[in-house]
């Protein structure tokens, strides 16, 4: 096994940016880095990368009253689950673009997923009917599904998760108040 130092003038946040790792920050045997070449550069993008993570707050999906919980997976981030009964109204939490609309992922049965001019990428899983069609643009509560048993699930829930490029980010930090 062979080492290489590299002097320069970066900290941990930069190399992060630079090699999009995400917490809990895991690094895999044989993975290449990227190491930034200019500290300054990176930072800025760094800071811009945060200001945008920041910016994103999204609105509560369903009706509030009803029943919910995080649910953590074995890295420590959260996605979420609300129960009702079927037909209920799913709601976009951002505005974006419908960038599938479909069943192709049998686990999640009919499933809807949005991409966010904040970065972020919001998935519906579990509907009992999808309202929206892939390249369709969709405004902050605009009603995209309906609640349902879809997929492989126990009962009606809308099991949502939150991506940013590409990896899963704990969607709770993204709510205000809930």
């Amino acid at each position: 096994m062979s080492t290489i130092a590299v002097k320069c003038k970066i900290n941990m946040d930069q190399l992060a940016y630079a090699n999009d790792l995400l917490p809990p920050y895991t690094i895999y045997l044989n993975q290449k880095l990227v190491i930034p070449q200019n500290g300054s550069t990176a930072k800025k993008h760094f800071e811009r990368s945060l200001i945008s993570k920041k910016s994103a707050s999204w609105k509560w999906p369903m009706d509030t009253k009803l029943q919910y919980q995080y649910k953590r997976d074995p890295s420590g981030l959260n996605s979420l689950e609300i129960y009702g009964v079927p037909g209920l109204p799913v709601k976009a939490v951002e505005q974006g673009e419908v960038v599938y609309a479909g069943d192709g992922i049998a686990h999640f049965g009919l499933l809807v997923m949005i991409k966010h001019p904040s970065g972020y990428l919001s998935t519906y899983a579990h509907n009992s009917r999808l309202l929206v069609k892939e390249g369709q643009a969709v405004k902050s509560g605009q009603t995209i599904a309906s609640l349902g048993a879809s997929g492989e699930t126990d009962r009606p829930k809308l099991y949502l998760e939150a991506r940013y490029r590409g990896r899963k980010v704990d969607v709770k930090k993204l709510f205000n108040g809930h």
